[in-house]
């Protein structure tokens, strides 16, 4: 577990369902005081996964600002 104070705890609802494409994704960042958090969702079907948004060597977000980063690929089948 991460000692970010940003980070949403387990179970914290970040959307609905409804509100992914499927497929899709969407991103999601949060704060608290200095501390930043991002993170995105991907939906595959009634299926919905979440990645921690950072990349492991430099700790900078790989999805960018997009809200749909992931849409494209996903629904090209890349």
């Amino acid at each position: 577990m991460s000692s970010n104070p940003a980070r949403p705890g387990a179970g914290v609802a970040l959307c609905r369902l409804d509100d992914l494409a499927d497929p899709g994704a969407k991103g999601f960042v949060f704060r608290e005081d200095a501390a930043m958090f991002s993170g995105f969702v991907v939906r595959l079907g009634n299926g919905v996964k979440g990645y921690v948004d950072s990349c492991p060597h430099a700790g900078w977000r790989l999805a960018g600002i997009s809200d749909n980063f992931l849409s494209t690929v996903l629904t090209d089948g890349l």
